[in-house]
């Protein structure tokens, strides 16, 4: 079996990808980003490993043995789905990617917003800090999440995780998903 890695440092080039090298002659590249290179480097591969090259009609139309399409993420955005079925072109992800990392760094970005990070940071960097003639500068407010209502579109895993921080934090939550489930 023949796989081609169009995207290898996408995953990081700290995370390693030998074990696809069990699996067949494997054929990597660091990235990959037009169509025309998808075409040229997948050929006669049988699998494509990828992230965001595009996995289109333009860039699949002349590689005749392509089974079967990983995503190096959750998303399928760089797929035309409709058109891999028509060929019967699997397409899969990976399950829970980044699902942990995203809820974080939402909490990351809503508290640095919350109390002021940006500011204060910046205050302090100046001297400013140092050289008031005052303990603290409270000039902008901070504020607590406790309470506050929580919006989240989209209740999948990162959604749902994201929900279970924002109650651990005391917050109230709400959501909105198209298919109703929660």
């Amino acid at each position: 079996m023949k796989i081609v890695l169009l995207e290898r440092n996408s995953a990081g080039t700290d995370v390693p990808v030998d074990c696809f090298n069990e699996l067949g002659e494997v054929t990597s590249y660091p990235n990959t980003v037009t169509a025309q290179e998808v075409a040229e480097r997948v050929g006669d591969a049988d699998v494509i490993v990828c992230n965001k090259a595009p996995m289109k009609e333009e860039s699949l139309k002349d590689c005749p043995n392509v089974k079967l399409i990983c995503e190096l993420a959750t998303g399928y955005d760089n797929c035309d789905l409709a058109y891999c079925k028509s060929r019967g072109i699997k397409v899969a992800n990976v399950v829970d990617y980044s699902t942990a990392m995203v809820a974080q760094h939402t909490f990351t970005l809503a508290l640095a917003l919350s109390q002021k990070m940006p500011y204060y940071d910046e205050y302090v960097k100046s001297g400013a800090y140092s050289a008031q003639d005052r303990f603290s500068n409270f000039d902008r407010p901070f504020y607590e999440l406790e309470g506050k209502t929580w919006g989240i579109v989209g209740m999948g895993n990162i959604g749902r995780r994201a929900a279970a921080i924002a109650t651990a934090f005391g917050c109230k939550v709400i959501f909105y998903s198209i298919t109703g489930k929660s």
